[in-house]
């Protein structure tokens, strides 16, 4: 997928803090990657305990203000 210029310009910032002696990104290949060989993955999983999280947190809300936790 082709990235906005603004993209570009933050990932060649970000490329050249991280690495002096060889500054730049790939301009090919997988940009956003949890492995360096493939491309993000596990949203689901994730999801799935970002929503447990937050229900737990609003049923301890609930109780905090007197009210039934379900």
């Amino acid at each position: 997928m082709p990235l906005s210029t603004m993209a570009v310009a933050i990932l060649d910032h970000l490329a050249a803090v991280t690495d002096q002696k060889k500054p730049g990104w790939p301009s090919k290949g997988l940009v956003f990657t949890t492995t360096g060989r493939t491309p993000i993955s596990g949203f689901s999983r994730a999801k799935s305990h970002l929503d447990a999280a937050m229900l737990k947190t609003a049923k301890a809300q609930s109780v905090e203000v007197g009210k039934e936790p379900e």
